[in-house]
């Protein structure tokens, strides 16, 4: 809610724009400063088993991270409490064999 207050103006003004010019270099149409307010506003989610929503570690591994060694960003969606999709990324993981 901070984001439609005059103290988060500034704030939003960036959002909006980040936003915007992510659709423009994937060919798609901008969205209104409403459009993306009610976009942000859809991942509101408690949780539990009812519906879908996105869960994200962002940083699996704090030891890891913080050593500069292994670590991973976890992206998982349930649905009804299930998972039914997951997603790691391993940014300091080396795709070349040793």
């Amino acid at each position: 809610d901070f984001m439609r207050t005059a103290e988060g103006a500034e704030l939003r003004r960036q959002v909006v724009a980040l936003v915007n010019d992510t659709l423009e270099s994937v060919a798609l149409p901008a969205l209104s400063e409403e459009e993306v307010l009610a976009a942000i506003d859809e991942g509101r989610s408690e949780g539990g088993s009812e519906r879908r929503h996105w869960v994200l570690d962002p940083i699996d591994g704090t030891r890891g991270f913080v050593g500069n060694r292994q670590y991973a960003i976890a992206l998982a969606l349930l649905d009804g409490g299930e998972p039914v999709l997951g997603v790691l990324g391993c940014p300091n993981l080396s795709l070349e064999s040793q």
